[in-house]
């Protein structure tokens, strides 16, 4: 391997987790557009409806329910299929249940659902997603106030390895924020217009990612409230890997399914590439590559490391932590996506029961 080729796999390796940061951090402090920051007072909040899809959530839907009545909600709707017992416990709490025998994903619960909600304004929510009634009161604001067409907020994650990610992940969109906006949105908390929705198709592998680039594709506002935080409990080590491997492929079978909403040269698409999609798919490529040169051994101790983690369970803390979360992870989770991608594995998640 020349010199120019190990240059430009270590350039395109380090992209997502040091030059892109970089470049957009340093640009962020001349940046001037004014992040999402409004306070509004939940009595003054219009009226909104929640959107919930749940599947073997029978004994944690009845607190994700009711959170949303004490953050003032208007209505609460939870799709459920072919789960007779968390429709009955949704039910039992006054959420109103929009229940079919058939499975047909989450993005099908949402296409069914979103177009019948009584209000304007929609939140669509996981079932493990914990947010304060402030937090929910300035997304609904933002939309209501025409501040933006559809925004989210961000995302926390309580284990360390977990949290350290979601925190650096965070301070990025908040300099892309200042930069003229942020259109990354998380699953745990989209707020738009029930007019804006448009029908999630059966390609999509991911709903918050398909969201994102086509909302981006249409045109629309799209922004995020870094101080809108929507908390989430951590799965241990290897379920953490499952899913971090799952999405990675879902991904990839977006992109290949779906370029024309997910790449493009505007400013939207090239946040969307440089913050998700390259750190996602092209930089762990870089870095299985550059195992073909001595140098890139380096890597080695990090991935086993990940490896090990992964097998065991057994979550890795301090400068190890660290290594095997930023250099490891990524190879680790990109080889598994890839075999899980050419297996045709992607649609078949296997949810299990809570």
């Amino acid at each position: 391997m020349n010199k120019r080729i190990f240059g430009a796999l270590f350039v395109a390796a380090a992209w997502g987790h040091l030059f892109y940061p970089a470049v957009v951090g340093a640009a962020s402090r001349f940046g001037t557009t004014v992040p999402l920051r409004r306070f509004p007072s939940p009595e003054c909040v219009p009226d909104y409806s929640v959107v919930i899809p749940a599947y073997l959530e029978h004994s944690t839907i009845g607190e994700c329910v009711r959170m949303w009545w004490d953050n003032g909600a208007s209505e609460v709707v939870v799709v459920v299929d072919d789960d007779p017992l968390t429709a009955q416990a949704a039910a039992d709490v006054g959420a109103t249940v929009d229940f079919s025998d058939w499975r047909g994903g989450k993005h099908a619960a949402l296409n069914r659902a979103v177009p019948k909600v009584k209000h304007s304004v929609v939140l669509l929510a996981d079932t493990n997603t914990r947010m304060g009634e402030a937090s929910a009161a300035r997304l609904v604001d933002h939309v209501a106030e025409g501040r933006a067409d559809v925004v989210g907020g961000v995302k926390v994650e309580n284990g360390e390895s977990e949290s350290r990610y979601w925190r650096f992940d965070n301070w990025l969109k908040e300099c892309e924020e200042r930069l003229g906006g942020c259109p990354l949105l998380v699953g745990e908390a989209i707020c738009m217009r029930r007019e804006t929705w448009e029908p999630i198709p059966d390609h999509a592998a991911s709903d918050d990612l398909h969201l994102t680039g086509r909302s981006i594709t249409r045109g629309l506002r799209v922004r995020v409230d870094t101080s809108v935080r929507a908390h989430e409990n951590s799965t241990e080590a290897k379920g953490q890997h499952r899913r971090r491997y799952q999405l990675v492929s879902m991904v990839m079978h977006q992109v290949v399914a779906d370029p024309h909403n997910l790449l493009g040269l505007d400013r939207g698409h090239l946040i969307l590439a440089g913050h998700k999609l390259f750190r996602v798919m092209v930089a762990p490529a870089a870095q299985v590559a550059l195992l073909g040169h001595p140098l890139g051994w380096l890597q080695l101790p990090p991935v086993l490391d990940y490896v090990h983690s992964a097998r065991t369970g057994r979550e890795l803390h301090g400068m190890r932590g660290l290594a095997a979360q930023s250099v490891g992870m990524p190879v680790v989770v990109w080889v598994h996506a890839l075999w899980d991608l050419r297996n045709r594995h992607t649609r078949s998640w296997k949810k299990v029961a809570r």
